[in-house]
């Protein structure tokens, strides 16, 4: 059950607070904030926190942490899995990403929706096509009156099908499908280049615009691939569990089909990464280099690299030379970022340089991670592929599509 939702900044403030039972008071979100400051970050804590007999289960997503307040005997994971869905449905309906400044400017919505998606303590409608439905008949009705008031939330017979997810009478011109396969790469990387590790964490997003009540089957070349997965209600699990092929008629609009974990990267990792960083105990300085470079054929670009270094606090401002692209140095953050736009291909890039440290102080014993970020269109790390997507049920024109996407997830070089 949950009791309470709270929405935080980066400094503690409450953005946002909602309650279903009772009102919980704000000392637990004293004390919470208590836990995260001992653990210096909040990523650094548990996501699963118990304070005071009750459960504490957070998110943290564009700046803003999100805390659900329950009771110890639930399953936190339908929390965190809510959690997600919130935020999605924030952003499909702020039609930006959710930050404190679009959260303050939307905040009426916000409740609006907030009050749709829990009823009576329970998570009942998370489906933006849905929501979008319901929020709309509330806008229509004027709850002024007794007359008025009971008629405030309330369907049409037409808005509710035979589907929680879809309603009936749907229609669109021109009728379109597409899919995104997202996969994001976690690796740490050596500083000779080597993986230490690599997994590839993955999600299919789809936008649909089709009209009535059409029934899609998508075929993959290996579904061996797919490990971990997680489904949209709207999938039909008897036939995925038969013969490994997704049957569902899709929600209206954007929603995630399923998302999933692999460990077989049928590509080497696309963007070929290694470094050094030493330090000088008499000059009390600090060298470093990194070198970049596409190691695969079927790569057409790799777009938007970042290279972020947290240096020492305290340091001065880093004498650097590089072969490509911009640097800059965050002299509050002492935060160093390398931006390349677009990597060329068959040819190294090299940042280089080196840093002072304060005159006193001990010499840092560990050399910091550098964090990387790319993306890539039309790869797919874990060989996935579409061989077959059919709609049936709908006799009109329709436009489709699949486009793969790769990227960094959490993606370190350890000097």
């Amino acid at each position: 059950m949950i009791k309470s939702l709270f929405i935080l900044n980066t400094g503690g403030d409450i953005v946002l607070e909602k309650h279903w039972q009772g009102r919980t008071g704000r000392n637990i979100i004293t004390q919470f904030w208590k836990e995260i400051t001992k653990e210096n970050r909040t990523k650094d804590l548990p996501p699963i926190v118990r304070i005071r007999r009750q459960t504490i289960v957070h998110l943290r997503k564009y700046n803003l942490l999100y805390l659900i307040v329950a009771d110890q005997d639930t399953s936190p994971l339908l929390f965190i899995e809510f959690l997600n869905r919130v935020i999605e449905v924030f952003s499909n309906f702020f039609s930006t990403e959710p930050t404190e400044t679009s959260l303050k400017e939307n905040l009426p919505k916000a409740f609006e929706l907030l009050g749709e998606m829990v009823d009576n303590v329970f998570p009942v409608t998370t489906e933006t096509s849905m929501l979008r439905d319901m929020i709309g008949a509330t806008m229509k009705s004027t709850p002024n009156t007794i007359e008025n008031s009971k008629k405030f939330g309330t369907l049409s017979s037409d808005q509710v099908g035979g589907l929680p997810w879809r309603r009936k009478n749907i229609k669109h011109s021109p009728n379109e499908i597409f899919f995104d396969v997202i996969e994001s790469i976690n690796a740490t990387i050596e500083r000779s280049g080597k993986c230490l590790s690599s997994e590839i964490i993955s999600k299919i997003v789809c936008e649909s615009k089709l009209s009535g009540m059409p029934t899609l089957t998508m075929v993959f070349n290996n579904s061996s691939i797919l490990e971990d997965v997680s489904f949209h209600q709207c999938i039909n699990l008897d036939t995925w569990e038969r013969r490994k092929i997704l049957d569902f008629v899709p929600p209206d609009g954007a929603f995630e089909l399923l998302s999933y974990r692999s460990n077989r990267m049928q590509t080497q990792i696309p963007l070929y990464t290694s470094g050094r960083f030493n330090w000088s105990k008499k000059k009390r300085k600090g060298k470093f280099e990194i070198i970049l470079q596409v190691r695969n054929s079927l790569i057409k670009s790799i777009d938007n690299v970042s290279v972020l270094i947290p240096l020492v606090r305290g340091c001065s401002s880093p004498a650097i030379k590089t072969s490509n692209g911009a640097v800059f140095f965050n002299d509050q953050t002492f935060e160093l970022k390398w931006e390349i736009k677009k990597m060329p291909k068959n040819k190294e890039v090299t940042l280089k340089g080196s840093i002072k440290l304060p005159n006193k102080g001990e010499i840092p014993r560990e050399k910091p991670v550098a964090i990387i970020t790319f993306s890539i269109e039309g790869l797919c790390m874990s060989g996935l592929k579409v061989t077959n997507l059919n709609i049936s049920q709908l006799k009109k024109k329709i436009f489709k599509g699949v486009k793969f996407i790769s990227k960094s997830g959490n993606f370190t070089l350890k000097f």
